[in-house]
């Protein structure tokens, strides 16, 4: 590699050793770029310097002044992406250093310790070493192609998470536009979204932020109440998680998600829920499935002989939601894992729908009582059409076989019903032909504790339980979760210290399989068989009698 007029680096090693493509950028401060700058480097050099085969390099080639300085880390001049590395691993960690380049008399002689001469070409490697599945390389302190102008975005470790300011709606919906619905295009569609009241949260570089500044990647989070145990906990609903293109495989999310979940702590939520994407991205940072759901779908006709009909069927609207909420609470009192709705989650969310707006019904008995209520749409062409019920509550098994009479009426405009429940609904055990049914398992959403003394003392326990047991608690997002505990249980309550840092006890588990065990999706049985809980018997039995297993059914969609 050698320098000609005007400043510029031309490639002159062989095309088979390049590692790069050659692209040489004449630059009017005698900066120079190249995307070959690999070529003529030895193993030997790159041994004595520390980097290893899968190391990243990132090289800028510089024309010393008179006086030598030692040259900036945020000037770039090539990048080495490896899309195939796991993402979302532990930030890398940059160091500088000065490559020597084979027959460069000038270098060598600095590698010497002697003076750098005035008009040295060096050159300068950016090196971030790592592991494949463990470290991530520097994608984001690179140089994106056509982009000369591009800032490099700080490192996950230096972001600063913030309330979106006001007039960033627009930003926000591209965001959210692109990561759920790219094939609509750049162009913004217009959105009727129900929410009810939350907050959109963005990660940025900078400490203070204005409408103008792009967040690297946002979030959206729902305040709401959770029954479990018998106890409304306090709960983070965690939703509309979304990175740019050009963002993406830099640890952003992780970190977006852990500087939320320390925000709920100081705000005094101990659990964070979400819906996920995918269960094996958010399972890596602690999450886990919190309950399961049949969905159903099925032929009219085939609900019949399950069916029965009486009462009265009649059309309400939104401001009908405190009787539809009367019919919640008695259909599912403290049913583990149901939420605790308000005027605004029932107007914005379970009576209004993405799209098209659901009918809403409400059955009375024979006595005038409201006992069942129903939310639908109807999607399809004539001939294919199918009835989705989007949320419905029964107060007792009588009045789900009027909910599914009702839905038996629509089989001369329908072909098929669709409708969700959960694990535990007797449905295929009441129609004449179970066959007819088509029962599909799916997961639920996931959970995991960001508190475990608060989440773990605002529980109620079960009468007669008197125990201590000491627990360890692996979590690989949050060190202030990650500890060992003490759990007293006593009189249905319960009092939890953390008693040291090591994740060791008589039991040990991760935070999501632990999370489960206390809110009660699996028993200490069923993770102990799994290996997901390391203990004896003894203590199995002691933790099976904490936290009996019980059916858990969340179906709030967020």
């Amino acid at each position: 590699m050698r320098p000609e007029k005007g400043g510029v680096m031309r490639n002159t090693a062989p095309a088979s050793r390049r590692t790069f493509a050659s692209r040489a950028v004449t630059m009017s401060s005698a900066w120079m770029t190249t995307r070959s700058m690999t070529d003529g480097l030895s193993d030997s050099t790159f041994d004595r310097t520390g980097h290893s085969e899968k190391s990243v390099r990132l090289l800028r080639v510089e024309r010393l002044p008179a006086e030598p300085q030692r040259p900036r880390r945020d000037d770039y001049a090539a990048v080495a992406e490896h899309p195939d590395e796991r993402p979302h691993a532990p930030e890398s960690q940059l160091r500088e250093d000065v490559v020597a380049q084979p027959g460069n008399r000038d270098n060598r002689r600095e590698q010497a310790g002697e003076r750098e001469p005035v008009g040295a070409v060096r050159t300068v490697c950016h090196t971030s070493s790592y592991r494949r599945g463990h470290l991530n390389p520097p994608v984001r302190d690179g140089l994106p192609r056509g982009r000369r102008d591009y800032q490099p975005p700080s490192k996950p470790s230096c972001m600063h998470l913030h309330r979106l300011p006001d007039g960033t709606d627009d930003l926000f919906r591209q965001y959210v536009q692109y990561a759920f619905q790219p094939n609509a295009g750049p162009d913004l569609e217009e959105s009727d979204r129900p929410n009810p009241p939350h907050t959109r949260y963005g990660l940025y570089p900078d400490a203070s932020v204005t409408a103008d500044d792009e967040p690297v990647t946002i979030c959206s989070s729902y305040d709401f109440s959770l029954w479990v145990r018998d106890s409304l906990v306090s709960a983070g609903g965690l939703s509309t998680v979304a990175t740019p293109p050009e963002h993406r495989r830099n640890g952003y999310v992780e970190t977006m998600l852990r500087k939320l979940c320390l925000l709920y702590r100081d705000d005094e939520v101990s659990i964070s829920v979400l819906w996920p994407f995918k269960h094996a991205f958010y399972a890596q940072f602690g999450w886990a499935t919190a309950s399961r759901r049949l969905e159903w779908e099925t032929e009219p006709s085939t609900l019949r002989s399950a069916a029965t009909t009486g009462g009265t069927w009649e059309r309400v609207d939104r401001d009908a939601w405190e009787s539809l909420d009367a019919i919640h609470e008695a259909a599912t009192g403290t049913d583990d894992l149901s939420l605790d709705r308000s005027e605004a989650w029932w107007r914005t969310r379970q009576l209004r729908s993405f799209g098209t707006n659901p009918y809403v019904y409400r059955w009375r008995d024979d006595d005038g009582e409201r006992r069942a209520w129903l939310a639908y749409t109807i999607d399809g062409d004539w001939g294919d059409r199918t009835l989705y019920v989007r949320s419905y509550d029964a107060a007792d098994l009588e009045a789900f076989r009027h909910l599914l009479g009702f839905l038996t009426d629509h089989d001369s405009q329908v072909g098929e019903v669709h409708v969700e429940t959960g694990t535990d609904n007797p449905l295929h055990a009441m129609v004449d032909d179970p066959d007819d049914l088509s029962p599909k398992l799916t997961t639920g959403p996931m959970i995991r504790f960001v508190d475990v003394p608060a989440a773990l003392e605002s529980l109620s326990y079960p009468d007669g339980v008197d125990a201590t047991v000491e627990v360890g608690i692996r979590d690989p997002l949050l060190e202030t979760v990650a500890g060992r505990y003490r759990l007293a249980v006593a009189g249905g309550e319960a009092t939890v210290d953390r008693v040291g840092d090591d994740p060791t006890g008589d039991a040990v588990a991760s935070i999501g399989a632990f999370s489960q065990l206390a809110v009660g999706y699996r028993g200490a049985d069923a993770l102990a068989a799994t290996d997901d809980l390391e203990t004896d018997r003894e203590t199995v039995e002691t933790l099976a009698a904490v936290f009996p297993e019980t059916a858990t059914y969340l179906r709030e969609g967020f």
